[in-house]
């Protein structure tokens, strides 16, 4: 038998930072036995752990639009400090 390796989470953190701080946001790939999707998944002392699941068909239009809110964001940015 033959096995491969694959990496199914990974962390998006401040440098030097720990896995469980606040700042912390993890990406996984998920499989329930319907088919693989992603788990993005943040904690924050405020705002409590928070999950968000997306299905391969509907993450280029997710995508696009956190893409587009967060142009809207730095566009907004820029005029305030005109």
């Amino acid at each position: 038998m033959n096995y491969e390796m694959r990496i199914t989470k990974v962390a998006v953190l401040p440098v030097g930072g720990d896995l469980f701080c606040t700042e912390a946001t993890t990406i996984e790939i998920v499989d329930e036995a319907a088919g693989e999707f992603i788990e993005v998944t943040q904690s924050n002392d405020d705002a409590g752990e928070g999950t968000v699941r997306f299905a391969p068909e509907e993450w280029e239009r997710v995508r696009y639009a956190m893409d587009y809110m967060m142009s809207a964001i730095a566009e907004h940015q820029i005029k305030e400090k005109e």
